[in-house]
């Protein structure tokens, strides 16, 4: 796989697998819950989630991430906003309302967008916007969100927080092509269990036994290892030529995914305006990879 991704592939098959890896995460939950089973909080469970690819990532990259002085900086930038992405989003959903944690944090195609016009050159397209708009709304009918629901509590910072360093990691990935995609993953893994266990700290969260991590790490190398890291390596191979915009409105099939497989496996029923935002972020997939200009 490794060799496969350090080729460059055509801008409508890398948004494809953006949409796809996306589809990946929205699945997430499935063995973060089997992990949280056996006593694990929530940050717990991601922080040991991520941190279970580590020593992989080390074998193939550590030696590259310390000789490529020249993209020192841009691993380290990279690896602890997206972390720290990851870290406000976690908390948000822990300490905050997870549907405008949820929304707050998919304002990131905007944010990207901004960043994007201001640091990458990339033109302001009317198309772009349409699908940010679309993509939005869609999402706000996934999530259930109605006017009484839009009075934001202090804990709500952490998913806008979220959103804006996301956003800036994946504009320093794509301003930085020729930066190790495996190193990035090393980096952003790496910062993603520091700044997790910092926020353990912070919430006073009990540690796990080692007893119950031991019960959960079957199933945490299957998805973390086998599916997930692959995913993510992905992601970050593609971010590094597709528009951070564009892949962040593709990222929006997590959401579609989240709920569809919430519906199946937890009878979490999916009202018709439901169903219509889960239409309206197909069709904003569909716009954005259909575009004659691959790179906006």
């Amino acid at each position: 796989m490794i060799s496969i991704l350090q080729k460059e592939m055509s801008k409508r098959t890398a948004m494809l697998a953006v949409f796809i890896t996306s589809s990946v995460w929205g699945v997430l939950w499935i063995p973060l819950r089997y992990i949280e089973g056996f006593g694990l909080s929530s940050l717990w469970a991601n922080t040991y989630f991520i941190a279970i690819p580590l020593p992989i990532l080390l074998y193939f990259s550590g030696r590259t991430f310390w000789r490529d002085k020249a993209h020192h900086w841009v691993y380290l930038t990279a690896g602890l906003t997206i972390g720290l992405g990851f870290m406000f989003y976690s908390l948000g959903l822990i300490v905050g309302s997870v549907t405008k944690t949820t929304l707050l944090f998919y304002l990131t195609p905007v944010w990207s967008s901004i960043l994007g016009i201001i640091f990458l050159g990339e033109r302001s397209r009317p198309r772009l916007w349409f699908a940010h708009l679309l993509g939005l709304t869609g999402l706000a009918l996934i999530m259930n969100l109605n006017h009484t629901g839009l009075d934001l509590a202090i804990e709500d910072i952490f998913g806008f927080l979220a959103g804006v360093f996301w956003s800036i990691g994946s504009v320093i990935i794509r301003r930085h092509p020729k930066a190790d995609y495996l190193a990035l993953n090393l980096s952003n893994y790496s910062f993603a269990v520091l700044i997790g266990l910092v926020g353990v700290l912070i919430l006073g969260l009990p540690t796990p036994s080692l007893y119950a991590m031991a019960q959960a790490l079957p199933v945490g190398i299957i998805a973390s290892c086998l599916i997930f890291l692959p995913a993510m390596m992905l992601f970050f191979r593609v971010a590094q030529y597709v528009s951070p915009a564009v892949v962040g409105i593709l990222m929006l099939s997590e959401v579609f995914f989240a709920a569809l497989t919430a519906s199946l496996f937890l009878g979490e029923t999916l009202a018709a305006l439901q169903w219509l935002g889960a239409a309206f972020i197909i069709m904003t997939a569909i716009i954005v990879t259909t575009s004659d200009d691959q790179n906006t």
